[in-house]
């Protein structure tokens, strides 16, 4: 990966089940925080760090998604990849490769932030020799997350399930640098995840990198959280 990413994927598609007390009639990364779609900070955050081209993966209520954006938005070209039928993770981030011609990208989720800072992401040493990278964040109690083990050479050795009573542990963040001929050389196809069909059960095959981070992050699927976000993002140094 000699190249510097310049496209992301956002992964846009969700219902937002648990929010829908506040949220019904649009996607859940559409949904308001402190007046403007969540959506929206993801992509400023994007364009602060030099990205010029996001595919958004959309699914549920696509349309509310598309008309908001267009084609472009600031700087930003903005490219659809809408499933008809729910993908999953892997097979939307497949999906979403088959509207750009980008080899590599940086793939994070619509509906969470974290604060990692990309501009160490991208320039990472390991990428030169990987296969990939995980952003990885030191999370107290991860209870509710399975946490990720890194070896000492700075790469992903595996997945652990739930582990009650952990102080701490790195947990996936959801923020990815992945290429595309990596993930089709494993034949997944249709609907799969990225974390339980591809990363585990082959982290061994390939060369993923870890960057942790212990950045800002949140999560509006979950109302307390949403909550959180209508104060948090008052002010966004990205805009």
């Amino acid at each position: 990966m000699s190249e510097r990413i310049k496209t992301a994927i956002v992964l846009a598609g969700g219902f937002g089940t648990r929010l829908q007390s506040v949220v019904s009639d649009v996607p859940k990364p559409m949904a308001q925080v402190a007046g403007r779609p969540f959506l929206e900070y993801i992509l400023d955050y994007l364009i602060h760090f030099g990205f010029t081209e996001v595919v958004l993966s959309t699914g549920h209520l696509s349309e509310v998604v598309s008309d908001y954006f267009g084609e472009q938005y600031r700087s930003m070209t903005v490219k659809y990849a809408a499933e008809t039928d729910p993908l999953g993770t892997g097979g939307a981030i497949l999906n979403s490769f088959r509207f750009t011609d980008a080899q590599n990208a940086l793939v994070l989720n619509g509906d969470s932030f974290l604060d990692a800072p990309l501009d160490e992401v991208l320039n990472n040493d390991r990428l030169m020799d990987c296969d990939g990278l995980i952003v990885l964040r030191q999370m107290p109690n991860p209870d509710r997350f399975g946490t990720v083990r890194l070896g000492t050479t700075g790469l992903v050795e595996e997945f652990e399930e739930k582990k009650p009573g952990l102080d701490s542990g790195l947990i996936n963040a959801g923020i990815y640098i992945l290429n595309r001929s990596v993930l089709e050389h494993f034949g997944l196809t249709g609907r799969f995840s990225i974390e339980e069909d591809f990363f585990k059960p082959h982290i061994s095959e390939v060369k993923i990198a870890g960057f942790v981070t212990d950045g800002y992050f949140i999560d509006i699927g979950i109302p307390e959280e949403y909550d959180r976000a209508q104060s948090d993002f008052k002010t966004f140094r990205y805009s």
